[in-house]
């Protein structure tokens, strides 16, 4: 998709107001180019001590216990920034290596 230089900063502000830190974290790893060591800081927020991820990660879920889709969201988001597995506090799930897809978006 091709959007102006100005809906792109437009569509940025309003992200980085608006949304939480761990989707801003990833928009900016995947259309700003910054370091996914942001995106594991405020997704470990998400993650208990048994490895697996809870509070509130998917936003329709918001038990704290540990859980299987609130894990396999946390999942998702490390294949989609290439994380490794000794990255995450709790160790747990995490992705060797995984083709980084990037931002849709061209400006």
């Amino acid at each position: 998709m091709k959007i102006s230089k100005t809906t792109f900063n437009k569509t940025s502000s309003w992200l980085k107001r608006n949304a939480r830190s761990l989707e801003v974290a990833r928009w900016e790893y995947m259309c700003e180019g910054a370091s996914r060591d942001r995106v594991i800081h405020y997704l470990s927020a998400f993650q208990n001590k048994d490895g697996g991820f809870g509070h509130g990660i998917e936003p329709d879920y918001w038990l704290p216990e540990s859980s299987a889709i609130a894990t396999w969201t946390a999942g998702k988001i490390l294949l989609e920034i290439e994380a490794e597995t000794d990255r995450m506090p709790h160790g747990g799930i995490g992705a060797k290596k995984f083709r980084r897809t990037g931002c849709l978006i061209q400006v």
